[in-house]
């Protein structure tokens, strides 16, 4: 496959991606719709000289008709745009729009230059975890000037995405206390807030509360459901983990991330995605951004179905989404397996991989041949319920033998950088990059 640019010539400015930045910037005076104020036309051609990925959001003039389903709450207003955002489509290799996206729209009563002072606090990158902004627009009739921001729960003092992030519940959670023989609860709590974008108690919000609700030791557990005020959004309260994202676990701990780690954290993950699917549930999303480690070892799987909300836009990190999801086809059991399986290369055929249960049965088999060598036959065979034979011994050899070849040649994340420095770990509407899938 050639690196270089069919328009120019020259090597492309990502590879992986065929994005050249020269010709796509080139190209943005297609989708240029010009203001009548000198001062927000500059404004947009600096914000788009920012641009130096092909994830970056190409900052625009939107006209206000684009928007529909105008519902105004004090200084902000919910709405949908009809042709939606641009993206920049790997198939067809240039940036096509997604239809029909929800955005917030932000009034500003300040001037002109204090409004344009404002938008520069707000983001045009996809995972800073910033406040994404989209472009300007005008009422016609009140003349006044709106951000059209991404829609979402963020605070308004330091612009952060306030979703994923702890809060403190002052009465607490309700815990059933054996001295007392009654419940009491546990005064300000850290909790974690997970906002669906739904002001209506739907039958899907509902299921996504069920599915927070499984008692398992590694998926998150639900204290209730609250409501924003402002926003009138209804939002699942979770227990907060003080810990990190596995990706981001692995790449500071890399030196003790041993094979016995590596396999107990696995079969940790894949006896919660088991019980998930056990309760006939689909998780919709499941990537190493959305497993969360605490205390070194005990993962959490987070973030269960909360993708699933609209059945026409497809959510997830693109190399943990299964190819038959990105060609439209329903998300199930085998799309999970496939986001478990991409650090173990499962099958691009969903019929031919395997279920949760027996992933956790062969992940648990190579954890204790590898934990119990010789002199621990006993405890295999206790809790795996068979003998320890040759072929359980040549497991154990193997993995010994790739953690000393790894030690002896340091080979660390450290050492050995993997991480491409505009990859992204955080779930975005894929529909912009994958319409030539979806038609065929």
């Amino acid at each position: 496959m050639s690196n270089l640019c069919e328009e120019c010539g020259n090597e492309y400015t990502d590879k992986i991606w065929k994005w050249c930045k020269p010709c796509q910037i080139n190209s943005l005076k297609n989708y240029t719709t010009i203001s009548d104020n000198e001062k927000i036309n500059n404004f947009i051609q600096k914000m788009r000289s920012k641009i130096d990925s092909f994830s970056d959001i190409l900052f625009e003039w939107i006209p206000y008709d684009q928007f529909n389903n105008i519902n105004k709450i004090n200084d902000f207003a919910n709405a949908i745009w009809t042709d939606g955002r641009l993206g920049f489509s790997f198939f067809q290799i240039k940036y096509i729009r997604a239809k029909n996206i929800k955005v917030s729209l932000k009034f500003s009563q300040y001037n002109i230059d204090e409004f344009l002072n404002e938008a520069k606090k707000y983001s045009i990158k996809i995972n800073d975890n910033m406040r994404n902004i989209y472009g300007i627009t005008q009422s016609p009739k009140t003349k006044e000037y709106f951000m059209v921001l991404q829609k979402g729960l963020f605070c308004e003092k330091c612009y952060i995405n306030i979703i994923d992030k702890w809060s403190i519940w002052k009465d607490g959670p309700l815990n059933y206390d054996k001295d007392k023989y009654k419940y009491t609860r546990s005064k300000n709590v850290k909790v974690t807030l997970k906002c669906l974008h739904s002001q209506n108690i739907t039958d899907e919000f509902l299921n996504e509360v069920k599915i927070y609700s499984v008692k398992n030791s590694y998926i998150l557990d639900v204290y209730g459901i609250t409501r924003n005020p402002d926003t009138k959004e209804y939002i699942i309260v979770l227990k907060y983990v003080e810990g990190e994202s596995f990706d981001n676990w692995i790449i500071k701990n890399n030196k003790i991330f041993s094979w016995e780690y590596k396999m107990k954290l696995l079969y940790n993950i894949t006896y919660g995605l088991k019980i998930i699917h056990q309760n006939h549930m689909v998780h919709h999303n499941l990537h190493a951004g959305n497993i969360l480690i605490q205390n070194q070892n005990i993962p959490y799987i987070s973030d269960i179905g909360l993708y699933n909300m609209n059945q026409t836009q497809i959510y997830g990190v693109m190399p943990y989404v299964a190819p038959e999801v990105l060609k439209g086809k329903d998300y199930t059991e085998a799309a999970d397996i496939y986001g478990l399986g991409m650090v173990m290369c499962w099958d691009s055929n969903p019929v031919n991989r395997p279920k949760a249960t027996e992933v956790e049965e062969l992940v648990k088999l190579f954890y204790y041949s590898y934990k119990y060598n010789k002199s621990h036959e006993l405890d295999f065979k206790m809790i795996m319920k068979i003998e320890k034979v040759q072929e359980h011994y040549e497991i154990e050899k193997q993995f010994k033998e790739a953690e000393e070849f790894k030690k002896s040649n340091n080979l660390t994340v450290e050492n050995n950088p993997i991480t491409h420095s505009q990859a992204i770990y955080t779930s975005q509407l894929l529909n912009p990059f994958i319409n030539d899938l979806l038609k065929m």
